[in-house]
């Protein structure tokens, strides 16, 4: 016996899917007497297009929209709940769906924005064929619709992220396992993936050319498919337009408008394809006049799936079809396992090291997110270009090889323990990038991480050595920090105006840092963020130094000092929020002295002195966030540092670290009461 099915996929843009779309795939369930088509919409109107497609189907079929996950992107949706991602089911009348559960995977459960309108949607159910009868047979079908970020290459990777770890299941026993394997996974998805320009104007589409999918931007998505087999097309999105594959857009500089954005996965536990498939896959364009769909319906072969299956053939054709492309020997030796207890035993094994919701798996692809804030910002245009150190950095971040190459099942313990430390190398590496001051320290950096990874190989790996090892490049660093603004403040010429007051502001800095780290042990006592913080306020002193020295434009330094100022400053101990209004002041007189801020009458005393005076610690404060101006005083260094706030949120926004913000807690397996 066999179940006749198709996978389909469509963005349909807060609109039904449309009559041309509904009249073929009405046409092709009849011709195929599929037993069931799945349809996984992103941005649909639910009961519309659910009517729709009932309407053009007829008799013989039945149409359920089995999950629902509402978003809000356009103002037109933003008051119901009646358009979303959905997974549509239209099956056989005498075949019998059964709803078994559904989940969101957000990046936020508080309502608005892409954190919580991307993501993707989890729909379970069985499909019984000759219910109640001696010939039943029923398959277990998980179904995943999704929709990732368009304009932020991370966010997009994080909502891959959650989409994974909703799938996966914890196990403990076979039982369990078997649980956690459907007989089919079928998903659809817009992944928003764009051609990419090259620097002289051509557009490279990566799904398809040599090596585009080991580029960081799509690694993750490559190494870990939702199915062993993928279907898409060159041109998925607005396909009526002739250049949209092209031309650069203007909400995405360096990237087309359109290219293989849409995708079908299949995974049905066979033999996986290491190509996405083109060929045989229907394609239903857009039509303004029919819906507001501007996306292709992307519709797969027709697929049959042979029953019965047992259930060891099941759980290990699943498994290997998740460990393909990132552990391709364990998912060769998990297709030659036999059916034993034995056996079981090492599947289970396996799944709980590699597949499970905290396992290796999940866990690259969340590092993967942080790679890519890492690689950002080292070679953002304010830091690191050189081509040489960008290369490096990209090999270690992202090399090209399958993230668990080496796995084997024989010795699967083993192999996740070193992955797991090899990970945990890596989250060592990333926390030290992060704080690097300069291309030496980089280099540094990453010659440390090289030694220790050969170290795990070697088996003579310690942890806490490697620990030790990172910290004392970071406390080095400090002290040759410190070092050189000290001394960059002795050299500071200091006839200008106030620029006796800028030196004695950085000498005060100097000595606020020593109050709260006054020697070498109180500095290796400190964790390593808050260690990089006061790294990262000798190094912005510095440069503020050298930038007024050259006459450069000192606004960027200054924004930087600022947004260090207000995080050190949100640090409980008195200490660190004195250091945080002290850096306030020393950014404010660098402005004063560079003549960005009118400067503050100071009756011939010290211009600190001076702005204390006439404003008052309250009003320096009140600044920082710390306190309310008061009274409305529009003089001294309240107006001036008042002005020097202003001119920082207008001329200059500093790129911090990249955290998750407020509107994002990486929320994933939200349970949906569907249908």
């Amino acid at each position: 016996m066999t179940v006749k099915y198709r996978a389909i996929t469509a963005n349909c843009g807060n609109d039904v899917i449309g009559k041309n779309a509904s009249k073929q795939i009405a046409k092709m369930i009849h011709q195929d007497d599929a037993d069931v088509y799945v349809i996984h919409c992103q941005e649909v109107s639910f009961e519309a297009t659910r009517r729709q497609l009932q309407q053009a189907i007829g008799e013989g079929y039945t149409v359920v929209c089995l999950g629902k996950m509402p978003t809000h992107t356009k103002l037109s949706t933003q008051f119901h709940k009646g358009t979303g991602i959905a997974s549509f089911v239209i099956h056989k009348n005498d075949v019998d769906v059964d709803f078994q559960a559904a989940q969101a995977a957000r990046r936020s459960k508080n309502r608005g924005g892409s954190a919580y309108n991307k993501g993707g949607l989890i729909t379970e159910f069985t499909v019984t064929k000759n219910k109640g009868t001696a010939a039943e047979e029923k398959i277990q079908i998980q179904s995943v619709s999704g929709h990732l970020e368009s304009n932020d290459t991370q966010k997009r990777t994080k909502d891959w992220h959650n989409i994974n770890q909703s799938i996966a299941k914890e196990v403990t026993n076979w039982k369990d396992l078997v649980a956690a394997c459907p007989n089919l996974r079928l998903s659809g998805y817009d992944a928003n993936t764009r051609n990419k320009l090259t620097g002289n104007g051509q557009a490279v589409n990566l799904w398809m050319a040599p090596g585009g999918t080991n580029t960081p931007e799509l690694q993750a998505l490559h190494q870990v498919p939702l199915g062993g087999q993928q279907f898409s097309d060159l041109s998925t999105y607005k396909t009526e337009l002739k250049d949209i594959t092209t031309v650069e857009d203007e909400k995405r500089p360096g990237y087309a408008r359109g290219g293989t954005l849409d995708f079908i996965g299949i995974a049905d536990g066979g033999e996986p394809s290491a190509e996405i498939t083109v060929k045989g896959v229907i394609k239903v364009p857009s039509d303004k006049k029919d819906s507001g769909r501007d996306h292709d319906v992307i519709i797969s072969p027709l697929k049959e799936y042979e029953l019965p299956v047992n259930d060891f053939a099941r759980v290990k054709g699943q498994m290997a079809m998740r460990l393909e492309r990132v552990a391709p020997d364990l998912a060769r030796e998990i297709r030659e396992l036999t059916d034993n207890d034995e056996n079981k035993n090492k599947l289970i094994q396996v799944y709980q090291q590699f597949l499970s919701p905290k396992g290796l798996l999940n866990n690259a692809i969340a590092q993967h997110t942080e790679k890519l804030a890492c690689f950002d910002r080292l070679t953002a245009s304010s830091f690191l270009q050189d081509d040489k150190i960008k290369k490096l950095i990209s090999e270690t971040l992202f090399p090209a090889s399958s993230w668990f190459e080496g796995a084997h099942v024989v010795n699967s313990a083993e192999s996740a323990e070193q992955f797991k430390q090899k990970q945990d190398l890596m989250h060592l590496l990333l926390t030290s990038l992060n704080q690097c001051p300069s291309k030496s320290e980089v280099e540094k950096r990453i010659a440390l991480y090289k030694e220790q990874v050969q170290k795990v190989e070697d088996k003579t790996y310690k942890a806490q050595d490697a620990i030790d090892k990172f910290k004392a490049l970071q406390v080095s660093e400090y002290f040759s920090l410190y070092a050189e603004l000290g001394y960059k403040l002795v050299k500071y010429e200091a006839d200008p105006l106030y620029s006796r007051d800028f030196r004695q502001q950085g000498v005060e800095i100097l000595m606020q840092m020593k109050a709260i780290v006054p020697d070498s042990a109180k500095v290796k006592e400190l964790d390593p963020y808050s260690l990089s913080q006061l790294s990262r306020v000798l190094k912005y002193s510095s440069k503020a130094i050298d930038t007024l020295d050259k006459g450069g434009d000192i606004t960027p330094i200054t924004a930087k000092l600022t947004s260090l100022a207000h995080d050190i400053s949100g640090k409980p101990s008195p200490g660190w929020k004195r250091l945080g209004m002290g850096l306030l002041m020393f950014a404010c007189i660098a402005l004063i002295v560079a003549g960005v801020l009118a400067a503050i009458p100071t009756g011939g005393s010290s211009l600190i002195l001076a702005a204390m005076g006439a404003a008052g610690a309250g009003a320096v404060a009140g600044v920082m966030g710390m306190a309310a101006y008061e009274h409305g005083e529009e003089r001294g260094l309240a107006k001036a540092v008042l002005d020097y706030k202003s001119a920082m949120e207008n001329i200059v926004q500093y790129e911090r670290p990249v955290e998750e913000g407020p509107d994002e807690d990486n929320t994933y397996g939200d349970i949906i009461n569907n249908p």
